[in-house]
């Protein structure tokens, strides 16, 4: 018998670019092997009308979607996105749903996808990063658990206020890790025309032409494929 999943978007959002192009050693890639969500690096009005109706609910309009970093909802974890108690004013009045993460998973968004590629898990406590094994990334970059936990700029690292070209190349592979794009690192919006002159975004992650070369993805791929031939069987 067949299932469907409930609150999945009637299309699933695509993961992988339009061609398949092969990974260069001049392009960075994230340790996590989390893929991109190439839904969400496109101009709006290249969008589908479902998804600009979903991006609505969360206060996006043009101006926020083609910024990445601007709309305060991206500043939150998904975890915590199951309420709206964290989203403070004036977003709270502008955020439709009182379960924001719901509508991210009928956008596509997945849990790790959206820390990862969106909120750069500056959503999480120092100790998550920690525990989570993210903080080494944050630490190359310069950061410690006062930093992290401070209100002042001035106790933040300098690589807080490097653009991409300034920083290390231990810096830029760990700001990768962290999901960043040179671009999105330098906040550079979509209609600079960045988006189509992506290398990233013209390739194929080495991972999904390859395989993973992480024991726990292998593992959990397996399992999922298991699981979808139980249920479609």
């Amino acid at each position: 018998c067949g299932s469907s999943i409930p609150g999945a978007p009637t299309a699933v959002p695509s993961m992988a670019p339009s061609q398949t192009f092969m990974p260069t050693d001049s392009i960075l890639y994230n340790a996590e092997e989390i893929s991109i969500p190439r839904f969400r690096f496109q101009r709006w009005n290249d969008t589908t009308k479902e998804m600009q109706d979903f991006a609505t609910e969360l206060a996006y309009t043009e101006y926020y979607w083609e910024r990445m970093s601007t709309n305060f909802i991206e500043e939150v974890a998904f975890g915590d996105l199951d309420s709206n108690k964290l989203i403070r004013k004036p977003w709270k009045n502008r955020v439709k749903s009182e379960k924001p993460n719901q509508v991210l998973a009928q956008m596509g968004f997945t849990e790790d996808v959206w820390d990862c590629w969106i909120n750069h898990y500056g959503g999480y406590e120092w100790d998550d990063l920690i525990k989570y094994q993210i903080a080494p990334y944050y630490e190359v970059l310069g950061w410690n658990r006062d930093a992290w936990n401070s209100f002042v700029s001035s106790d933040y690292p300098e690589s807080n206020l490097k653009g991409w070209a300034s920083l290390t190349p231990e810096e830029q592979q760990a700001a990768t890790d962290l999901c960043f794009l040179e671009r999105t690192w330098n906040e550079v919006p979509y209609s600079a025309g960045w988006l189509e002159s992506s290398d990233y975004l013209a390739t194929t992650e080495p991972w999904i032409l390859y395989g993973s070369t992480k024991p726990e993805k292998i593992i959990s791929t397996k399992l999922g494929l298991l699981h979808w031939l139980i249920i479609i069987a």
